[in-house]
């Protein structure tokens, strides 16, 4: 896909992610006309049911994204000159190019259509992994759901360090505990949430890392006006 966009020099350049045509050819001309009403990016989305592991990745990639823009299962779209080269401008190396598209600041529009060829061709086992790892990549470089899941997790330690504290007191005061239980009970009980809190900062300062190498766009087009 990367030597294709690089290749190409045309205006509009279009990306196809299979060659299974499962829609009418009208589409395909039909995205250029809607591209050209100030859409950078114009994406051919299918109607109908998506998978779970699918639903659960888009949900949380646009709950947790930096951009406006939302993603969704895609068949195939069209770009802009103007929109590569701003994917260009952010970054040579593009890890998951949805993402980057829908993050490049430029307006993008998504066009649904109804499902004509039903294609069920079982997906090859290394191209499932190559996607389930783009998935993967693509939640820590254009969310911030690691540093906010690592949040979470220091307050639930926090709170169970709390509960684990007034339990240990209790059984001092009331009980017969074993000599140094006590003392040992509330060292792993804080030193475990002391560890969870080490690791959000330490993501947190990654995440600022992250973000000075792997440019983002700081703003977002609403429109651009062609004048012929």
């Amino acid at each position: 896909m990367s030597a294709g966009v690089d290749l190409a020099i045309g205006d509009f350049v279009y990306e196809f992610d299979t060659i299974n045509l499962d829609y009418s050819s009208k589409l395909i001309f039909d995205i250029y006309v809607k591209s050209l009403e100030g859409y950078d990016i114009v994406s051919a989305s299918p109607k109908g049911k998506r998978k779970l592991s699918s639903k659960l990745f888009y949900k949380i990639f646009n709950h947790f994204s930096y951009s406006q823009n939302k993603i969704d299962t895609e068949t195939f779209r069209i770009l802009s000159r103007r929109a590569i080269n701003r994917m260009n401008s952010l970054n040579k190396t593009v890890p998951y190019r949805k993402a980057i598209e829908a993050s490049c600041g430029l307006s993008k529009e998504t066009i649904y259509y109804d499902i004509t060829i039903e294609y069920k061709a079982r997906m090859d086992k290394n191209l499932r992994k190559e996607r389930e790892k783009n998935a993967f990549d693509a939640l820590i470089l254009f969310t911030d759901v690691s540093y906010k899941a690592s949040i979470v997790l220091t307050i639930l330690m926090f709170l169970f360090a709390i509960f684990v504290f007034i339990y240990t007191l209790m059984v001092f005061f009331t009980g017969k505990p074993v000599e140094g239980w006590t003392t040992t009970m509330l060292f792993l009980s804080f030193g475990f949430s002391g560890i969870f809190l080490i690791f959000a900062i330490i993501i947190k300062y990654l995440t600022i890392i992250l973000n000075l190498i792997f440019k983002r766009t700081n703003y977002l087009v609403e429109s651009i006006t062609k004048l012929n």
